[in-house]
């Protein structure tokens, strides 16, 4: 039999080399594959993703699949239905970035009261 398989279907923002570095301190014992056709269909036991659809057709593929992780809050990517059907486990990361959108949330606010995008638009054009 051959080694069970993560498919990691997006880019997770760190480098591949960096990811399997961290996944063997874990002894995470799987092979990561990095896009889809590398991937022997029977040996998927995860798939990490961001925003790719994972929908009936692709949950249907691969017989084995265990567990999706979705790494971003929400999971409206996930067919949930399907998943329950077939007993896989959904995961997300429910607190990501949550202080940082509420910090940005109220820079913009502010740079919208104080026009600042006016104000630089002016500024380049050479009317202030």
């Amino acid at each position: 039999m051959s080694k069970q398989q993560l498919l990691i279907l997006d880019d997770l923002g760190i480098d591949k080399q960096q990811f399997q570095s961290i996944a063997n301190e874990k002894d995470i014992d799987y092979d990561l594959i990095w896009q889809l056709g590398e991937e022997n269909t029977n040996s998927i036991m995860g798939i990490i993703c961001v925003k790719t659809q994972i929908d009936q057709q692709l949950i249907r593929r691969y017989k084995n699949l265990k567990f999706i992780a979705v790494a971003f809050t929400g999971y409206n990517n996930v067919d949930l239905q399907s998943c329950r059907q077939n007993n896989i486990a959904v995961f997300n990361v429910p607190d990501y970035s949550t202080d940082s959108v509420a910090e940005l949330t109220l820079g913009l606010g502010l740079s919208l009261l104080r026009e600042i995008p006016k104000t630089q638009q002016k500024l380049r054009s050479g009317k202030w």
